[in-house]
């Protein structure tokens, strides 16, 4: 008997034990220190701060708990590692976790900056990687607080936090393959250097995904492959926060704010984009009245089903302001189709010329079309009394938009240039019917006058650089409604790839669809049962898209085959 109550009293003393185990940590961490699986949870039961010159080690599927405002600061070296399957979580210790419950992941100016290859490849430094970080912001920086430090996030989930989801103050920010979602502030909120921000998701920031203040020349800084739903604002600046920056091949919809995408205009690219369904703002709002600026590139993106109830939907363009060679603004080979500003116009030019530089702003090879409000462009300002003065260059373009009073609408005021905006297609061969449909000196004498002839027989076909312009084959707008990305591994890949069903709600039942750039569905695999399946990409290297169809929604991801 005695016996068994030993045996018994082991089994409550040490089984239990190691099932309930954990570690409570604060304080300085001043020694080279890896939290293991076995530690797990680690309870930080006070603020917790490793020293300069030593490396925390976080293992794969470690959780780390936070009691009421409390944060852990990196001075030295963070590698926190997950996996696909065995994330590493930072998150709230109460048991019914809110946002707030704790304060932030704070990287400190000691932190060991992450290194990159010449390929931009991960080598080493501080790196969160398959990480989490939920319910943080109580202390109203940000979920992660970065100051002077340059830290490296890779298919990280940074979500409901009660303030910032990254406050970033520093030289450089990698984001790849990332979340940041339900923001009560913004979604990164972006001081000085350079970023990289590739294949992320940015979802119901509730003041913006991203904003950018003071941020000095950003001739390295790219946001591609992202997409953005639902956020208050998309993309946003202020004192000179963006120049020479690079927005690409990503996705807008569902966002709702003054704009979706604001910049400054000093010489940034808008490229190869898709803005549907997004409300309260324009797609593009470039420079404005107090800033009007010239120089940068708007060209193939999609532009469709936009609506402002309040001013324009597709461009708010402030123009003129000369700084230099390459001040010229070009907006080329988009399709912009089936917005509406009822009672507006869709489309606004503020233009208030300074110097003598010629063609400030040039519009060519575009597809208007099926475009609903007052007009769908519009031009306004004092402009040079030079009457050789061609500060617009306006050709090549197809206005079709039979919902719209006017297709042009000039409120440039008598006595500035006259407009020559010839060889545009507008809907008609009767010159009779495109007096119509532009606004100038012959309906108001205070106005300057159109000049559109020749005008083009039959709509023009843009020659697109990129195709953005067919449904996207990541399914973006179904994995937002998802919102969870599809998980396989390894990616990128030169072989097969396992792709992950058992950490989603699936019915077990669908099809995997492995996709070209081009959206062409090349490979399928039929679901019955399993939670795992492993696919074979073609051959050729390049950009594909996984995607997961079954009865309860669909997800989906991308991948690159080496």
């Amino acid at each position: 008997m005695k016996r068994q109550f030993a045996l018994l009293l082991f089994i409550v003393l040490f089984g239990l034990g190691k099932i309930n185990a954990q570690t409570n940590v604060s304080g300085f961490i001043n020694a080279n220190t890896t939290w293991t699986l076995a530690g797990s949870p680690y309870i930080v039961v006070g603020n917790a701060l490793l020293s300069q010159g030593f490396t925390l080690t976080i293992d794969p599927g470690v959780v780390v708990k936070f009691n009421s405002n409390n944060a852990l600061q990196i001075d030295g070296q963070l590698i926190a590692i997950g996996t696909p399957t065995q994330r590493i979580v930072f998150t709230s210790n109460q048991p019914s976790p809110q946002p707030g419950d704790w304060a932030k992941l704070h990287f400190s100016d000691f932190c060991v900056d992450a290194t990159y290859d010449a390929a931009g490849n991960y080598v080493s430094g501080t790196i969160l990687k398959y990480c989490d970080v939920l319910y943080a912001g109580s202390l109203m920086w940000g979920s992660v607080d970065i100051q002077q430090c340059s830290p490296y996030f890779n298919h990280c989930r940074i979500h409901n936090g009660s303030w910032n989801g990254i406050n970033f103050n520093g030289d450089h920010l990698t984001i790849d393959s990332s979340s940041i979602k339900n923001c009560a502030k913004r979604g990164v909120y972006y001081q000085g250097g350079h970023f990289l921000m590739r294949s992320d998701t940015f979802y119901s920031c509730a003041e913006g995904a991203l904003h950018f203040i003071h941020t000095p020349d950003g001739t390295q800084s790219r946001i591609t492959s992202s997409y953005f739903r639902q956020n208050y604002g998309a993309i946003s600046w202020q004192n000179n926060g963006l120049q020479q920056v690079t927005i690409q091949n990503s996705v807008f919809v569902y966002n709702n704010g003054p704009a979706v995408v604001s910049l400054q205009g000093q010489r940034d690219t808008i490229r190869c984009n898709r803005f549907r369904y997004n409300t309260g703002g324009p797609a593009i709002e470039w420079g404005d009245m107090a800033y009007p600026h010239c120089g940068g590139i708007i060209d193939n993106n999609l532009i469709e089903y936009n609506v402002n109830q309040s001013g324009p939907s597709v461009f708010s363009i402030g123009a003129g302001y000369y700084t230099g060679a390459g001040d010229t603004l070009f907006i080329s080979k988009n399709l912009v189709t089936h917005n509406s500003s009822p009672g507006n116009s869709c489309s606004f030019f503020y233009a208030d010329l300074y110097g003598n530089t010629t063609r400030c702003v040039q519009i060519y090879d575009n597809v208007f079309t099926e475009n609903d409000g007052n007009s769908f462009m519009r031009f306004w300002g004092q402009q040079n009394n030079d009457p050789t003065y061609d500060f617009l260059y306006l050709k090549n373009n197809s206005f079709i938009n039979p919902l719209c009073t006017y297709e042009f609408y000039n409120d440039i005021p008598y006595g500035s240039p006259n407009l020559y905006l010839s060889n545009n297609y507008w809907g008609t061969a009767s010159t009779t019917i495109v007096d119509t449909k532009i606004y100038d000196y012959f309906d108001f004498a205070n106005q300057s006058v159109v000049y559109y002839m020749p005008i083009l027989q039959s709509p023009i076909i843009p020659d697109t650089l990129c195709n953005p312009f067919v449904q996207p084959p990541s399914s973006v707008d179904e994995y937002g409604k998802s919102g969870s990305e599809l998980e396989l591994y390894p990616n990128p890949t030169s072989d097969d790839v396992t792709v992950n069903l058992a950490t989603y709600d699936y019915s077990r039942e669908g099809r995997v669809e492995v996709l070209n750039a081009l959206g062409e569905v090349v490979n399928m695999y039929n679901v019955v049962n399993t939670t795992t399946v492993q696919i074979r990409l073609p051959e050729d290297a390049g950009l594909y898209f996984i995607r997961y169809i079954s009865a309860t929604g669909v997800y989906a991801t991308r991948i690159v085959k080496k």
